[in-house]
């Protein structure tokens, strides 16, 4: 995800968050996926992926996540 309570980062915020962190998780062997959810378009996640590109920075879709909103309209 890329929010978190009282921080929304933009599509360049987050690569150059990625961009700094990568190496130490590259280093350690760890891949990340990013999950898409109803926050932050799946667009944005695929365009911050793309810039950062490096084999250790994925997404993780699950598609059920977007619905949930539809599923509790009083949400």
């Amino acid at each position: 995800m890329f929010n978190v309570p009282g921080h929304a980062p933009d599509a360049d915020e987050a690569t150059a968050i990625f961009t700094e962190v990568l190496p130490a998780f590259e280093a350690a062997g760890v891949r990340i996926a990013v999950e898409t959810y109803e926050q932050v378009p799946t667009a944005r996640i695929l365009d911050v992926i793309r810039r950062v590109d490096s084999p250790y920075l994925g997404i993780c879709s699950d598609p059920p996540t977007p619905s949930r909103r539809w599923r509790c309209p009083a949400r």
